[in-house]
């Protein structure tokens, strides 16, 4: 269990850390054109043409991950020597993980505006 809880304050500061990353790593984005965007990163899982003639191509990127339980036991031997024991713990569980990042692209087809939100955004180091 002091495993588990270790664990997860370390999960949450790494998040932090890289999460300032990965926004420097869509303001190197700024002014870049559509197509190098795309050739990037691939298709988009979306793409909305405002009213004004921008667009918004929005990539998004998910998984799971499995974050193991712990399991104590603990025991006693008894005065004719049986033996006495108890576990105790918590199950695992799955973490669903997802990144939605959206660029705003200009009538002149270069990226002016970007947001993301999800558990899982992050630029590697």
């Amino acid at each position: 269990m002091r495993k588990f809880l270790f664990i997860i304050p370390v999960f949450f500061l790494l998040s932090c850390a890289t999460t300032a990353g990965y926004s420097k790593l869509l303001d190197s984005w700024m002014g870049s054109s559509a197509d190098s965007l795309v050739s990037k990163w691939g298709p988009p899982s979306n793409v909305y043409v405002k009213d004004n003639g921008e667009k918004m191509l929005t990539f998004v990127r998910g998984g799971q991950v499995y974050m193991p339980g712990s399991q104590t036991t603990t025991g006693s031997i008894g005065p004719f020597g049986t033996i006495n024991s108890t576990t105790y713990g918590s199950p695992g569980t799955m973490i669903n993980l997802n990144c939605t990042t959206t660029f705003t692209i200009s009538t002149e087809n270069k990226v002016v505006d970007w947001s993301w939100r999800g558990n899982n955004c992050y630029a590697k180091p």
